[in-house]
């Protein structure tokens, strides 16, 4: 993207610019026909955009086929949900993910709730099994992200995933 080309983040077509790459990069990989998966990106404080949407993102794979729409719905839920602050979206999209600063504020934003992000349980069990379906059973990550409990300390081994404490 040219400088002069830079779109503002957070506008309906930053988000139509995500999706349409979230969905160029998932038709390029060769996605199983099986894969069915639904992501949300929320912004918990974001403006109404009409029809009940609000700043926002819902990408679906369906039948391993990719779709986006602009805006997500304050009571919509997905697979793989985010769910996070228009200011503190911006702080992340202003950082690359190898800069330690990074992930410095990702722990911030989940420690003081201005994100949160979820992953329904029978996903992730459905994915360490090889199996594309899921059912429908919420697991919350901690602000590590290794674990589900609202409430962790945070004190996780690297590898450490559990479902609770």
């Amino acid at each position: 993207m040219t400088t002069e080309a830079k779109i503002r983040q957070g506008t309906t077509a930053w988000f139509a610019m995500v999706g349409t790459l979230m969905s160029e990069a998932a038709l390029q990989s060769g996605l199983s026909p099986e894969l069915n998966l639904s992501l949300i990106e929320h912004y918990t404080d974001g403006v109404e955009l009409g029809e009940g949407l609000v700043q926002g993102l819902r990408f679906d794979i369906l039948s391993g086929k990719p779709a986006f729409r602009v805006g997500a719905r304050p009571e919509e839920r997905a697979d793989v949900m985010i769910e996070i602050t228009a200011s503190a979206a911006r702080k992340l999209n202003n950082l690359r993910s190898a800069d330690p600063n990074y992930t410095a504020a990702l722990e911030h934003f989940l420690s003081t709730g201005e994100m949160r992000k979820g992953l329904l349980l029978g996903l992730l069990v459905a994915m360490l099994n090889g199996r594309p379906e899921h059912r429908s059973a919420r697991l919350y990550l901690c602000p590590s992200g290794k674990c589900a409990s609202r409430s962790c300390p945070s004190t996780h081994e690297p590898d450490q995933l559990t479902a609770d404490h």
